[in-house]
């Protein structure tokens, strides 16, 4: 499997009426793209519980260490200086960010190393095929 963003890209998931998802892009195989659709993945996390060990408390332990950083930040705002909300807030934002890809990249090896979750997942929308773009 090799990753072809390591971002998390808004792309329209087929299965979902094209319905733009937050996805992440990788590669099965020569030619073979596929995109996760993180976005439903990471509000219903129990889809992977029988792939992917403690994946629901892993993303459940992120958001709140996020959540955390940003009632502290709210907290401290008062209690210090009112600059301090911002540093803490940005660093929520982006603890957030890397959980949602952490999401994409579990999906991803759990769909290319478990027996049978590329094809359930695929079956279930999560997965679908994305048109490579022609190198110019």
């Amino acid at each position: 499997m090799r990753v072809l963003s390591s971002a998390v890209e808004r792309l329209e998931n087929p299965f979902r009426g094209g319905l733009r998802t937050d996805a992440y892009r990788f590669e099965a195989g020569p030619g073979q793209v596929y995109a996760v659709d993180i976005g439903t993945v990471y509000e219903h996390p129990e889809t992977m519980t029988e792939y992917a060990l403690n994946f629901e408390r892993e993303i459940r332990i992120a958001d709140a260490i996020a959540f955390a950083l940003l009632f502290s930040g709210v907290v401290f705002t008062f209690l210090i200086a009112a600059w301090i909300w911002l540093p803490l807030a940005v660093l929520a934002v982006l603890v957030l960010r890397r959980n949602k890809q952490q999401v994409g990249e579990q999906v991803a090896r759990s769909a290319m190393e478990v027996s049978g979750a590329f094809m359930h997942l695929h079956q279930s929308g999560l997965i679908w095929r994305v048109a490579q773009p022609r190198p110019r």
